[in-house]
């Protein structure tokens, strides 16, 4: 009972501390095995249906000296193989492991047959949560396209005025008609000085 209380006192101290750390809003610590804890009464199925993301760590709670928190490749996961590639190991009895990339993790204790007999985890670690993105700016109003300009030809054409007109005055008459009345009138002037003379004549002389 006592060495309960104690594990406990510790995990949450561990969870306390790494709380201080600063980490994602959203950032869960996942107690690896829940009550129950890093043992050899491990649930092995205990990660079916739990969602692991990056920000997230993994609390390992165990008797210091008794397990292991190793973590490997595939390879030896999968064999047990105690000497494979490690890549990574704790043994405080109270790990705090941050999931600081999204992909497929593998972790066993790597203390005599330990492995075999089940104690061991897997996780797939999924990217953080999308931040939302920042709103596009508004646009800016179009500028009023410039109006028009017309330019002066640089030498305009000369145009001369229409010959005015006075309304007052007769019609100019046409040459060739004015010709043919003086001709008419001036044979008409003839032919008549001629009937006078013939009278005159004939009055003095008969």
């Amino acid at each position: 009972m006592a060495y309960s209380r104690l594990v406990w006192l510790l995990v949450a101290v561990a969870m306390a501390a790494a709380a201080a750390l600063p980490a994602p809003a959203s950032a869960e610590f996942i107690l690896v095995g829940d009550a129950t804890g890093w043992n050899l009464s491990y649930p092995v199925g205990w990660p079916e249906g739990k969602t692991f993301k990056v920000g997230d760590s993994l609390v390992f709670d165990y008797p210091k000296g008794q397990f292991t928190v190793t973590e490997v490749d595939s390879e030896a996961f999968r064999d047990c193989y105690r000497q494979g590639n490690t890549l990574n190991e704790w043994t405080s009895g109270h790990d705090v492991v941050p999931l600081d990339k999204p992909g497929r993790r593998w972790f066993f204790s790597s203390l005599a047959n330990h492995c075999d007999l089940g104690l061991k985890l897997v996780v797939d670690v999924a990217g953080a949560a999308p931040v939302a993105p920042a709103p596009a700016p508004r646009p800016h109003p179009a500028a009023p396209a410039p109006s028009p300009v017309t330019v002066p030809p640089a030498n305009p054409p000369v145009v001369s005025p229409a010959p005015t007109t006075d309304p007052d005055a007769p019609p100019s008459p046409d040459k060739s008609s004015a010709a043919l009345n003086h001709y008419k009138i001036g044979g008409q002037v003839v032919a008549r000085a001629v009937v006078v003379a013939g009278a005159v004549f004939a009055a003095v002389f008969l």
